[in-house]
């Protein structure tokens, strides 16, 4: 079933307690961790100053940089700057948005897509010309999606990390 879901059903065993799951959109997730409808997120999210300082983290599990993946034979990105005056794309209340703003400053419109599925169709369909995603999901991509895209190795941003969130911090009003 993955790995989040097996491993949390093994916690669940460990620990003699029933997991239930509830499937939402990313865009629902934290607003349902902050209104109590679930305990905590089993599931990769980026680590940012504003989410450590409202919910508690698990360790570090994985690298959640972010950088860009383009279209296979687009030689008109070759670094991060090339996207100015461009159509990017990235996943609606994602980690990602927010460096790919500041890189774009304006300049480049940023599409929100529901999920990295419809990101990534739009790219091979040349809707837009880059998705600003994590390395990891980036990395996935280009191992299971077909050969339309190429892995730009330039960063939008600093070194990030993703972690799976244990639940509010003892501070964050219920």
């Amino acid at each position: 079933m993955g790995l989040n879901v097996d491993l949390s059903a093994e916690v669940g065993k460990e620990m003699g307690v029933k997991i239930d799951w509830v499937a939402l959109p990313w865009e629902g997730v934290l607003s349902g961790l902050e209104a109590g409808k679930f305990d905590m997120v089993a599931g990769a999210v980026t680590i940012t100053k504003a989410r450590a300082e409202r919910y508690r983290f698990s360790p570090p599990i994985a690298e959640a940089t972010v950088a860009l993946l383009k279209r296979k034979g687009d030689s008109s990105i070759g670094k991060p700057e090339d996207i100015a005056g461009k159509i990017v794309g990235a996943r609606q209340a994602s980690a990602q948005l927010s460096p790919l703003r500041k890189r774009c400053r304006g300049k480049t419109e940023v599409r929100e897509y529901v999920g990295n599925n419809e990101t990534y169709a739009d790219l091979a369909a040349g809707r837009i010309v880059a998705v600003g995603n994590s390395l990891p999901n980036i990395a996935l991509w280009r191992s299971n999606g077909p050969p339309l895209s190429k892995w730009s190795n330039r960063r939008l941003g600093p070194s990030a990390i993703l972690a799976t969130l244990d639940g509010r911090t003892p501070s964050t009003p219920a």
